[in-house]
């Protein structure tokens, strides 16, 4: 076993493994002397900063943003997703070239074996993160519906709104838990960034919003 984890092929995998395991020993280490790795990263790792408004770069930053939000950074503290993301790396890039060793008696190419590993990592962190976000909410307070969302008053922070092109847009809760969320007017309006709006109806990725007056 210790030949197949440790083998070259597996050698971005161990080291993934590895890293989650020295996150781990040092966030032990630092609730012993009141130091915590996952404050320092959130702060290190601001995903609540502001972004300028450019217009031309308004699509990418909507891009950027919806990425982001489908990977579920906004709303898992960036240590725990770190952790996540990791380790799932670390087991398909393990799985991959434990079934390549079944079948045809070798290792995958890492050529192969690390995008693959990589694609898998992002496609399972959108749903396993979704999952975790339930129970490990980003900020220390109660968690509500999605279903409440409607009727909230949000603020644009990245991109532009248009129709077509979603926006990211933050509210804070009644229990000032800030939720991000990916907008785009419901009209052929435009929203920048510091427009207030009204969250009015779910769609599959995003909310269909009004403006605020």
């Amino acid at each position: 076993m210790n030949a197949f984890l440790f083998a070259e092929a597996n050698t971005y995998f161990s080291i993934a493994i590895g890293i989650v395991v020295v996150i781990a020993f040092l966030e032990i280490i630092g609730q012993l002397i009141g130091f915590s790795v996952g404050q320092l990263l959130d702060s290190s790792f601001d995903f609540d900063a502001d972004v300028g408004t450019d217009t031309g770069v308004d699509a990418a930053q909507g891009s950027l943003a919806g990425l982001a939000s489908w990977l579920c950074l906004k709303r898992l503290p960036f240590l725990v997703w770190l952790i996540m993301f990791l380790t799932l790396f670390a087991i398909s890039g393990y799985l991959s070239n434990y079934f390549s060793l079944s079948l045809i008696d070798d290792f995958l190419p890492v050529v192969i074996s690390i995008p693959f590993a990589l694609a898998s990592t992002l496609f399972l962190s959108h749903y396993l993160g979704e999952q975790l976000a339930k129970v490990v909410p980003k900020e220390e307070s109660s968690a509500i519906s999605q279903d409440s969302f409607s009727g909230r008053l949000a603020q644009i922070t990245i991109g532009t709104a248009r129709k077509g092109v979603p926006a990211e847009a933050v509210f804070k809760d009644e229990f000032e838990q800030k939720h991000y969320v990916m907008v785009e007017p419901m009209d052929d309006e435009e929203f920048s960034q510091g427009a207030n709006v009204v969250l009015v109806t779910k769609q599959e990725n995003n909310w269909l919003v009004t403006r605020f007056d």
